[in-house]
């Protein structure tokens, strides 16, 4: 039995497709409506990018890498990184 709180009433729901009802309302809410103000604004340009990255550009990066941090996304760890630059 899964009790739960419907406004002020409080009610139970017994069965599984009772339960999942419930369950599928407190974790997905109704999306909540839009902000009228945000729907009229005006966004900038995307930047441009400004060329393209140059090995250099790595080389002064990847001296500033702290070597023992946790990896990135790639899961490389940065060690890795500054000890195949050399």
């Amino acid at each position: 039995m899964l009790i739960h709180r419907t406004g002020k009433v409080e009610a139970s729901a017994n069965t599984n497709s009772d339960k999942g009802q419930v369950l599928a309302k407190v974790f997905f809410p109704e999306k909540l409506p839009t902000d009228a103000a945000l729907e009229n604004c005006t966004y900038p340009d995307q930047c441009e990018s400004e060329g393209s990255i140059t090995a250099e550009q790595i080389k002064v990066q990847l001296k500033k890498l702290k070597p023992f941090k946790a990896p990135g996304p790639d899961s490389i760890p940065n060690v890795v990184l500054s000890k195949a630059l050399t």
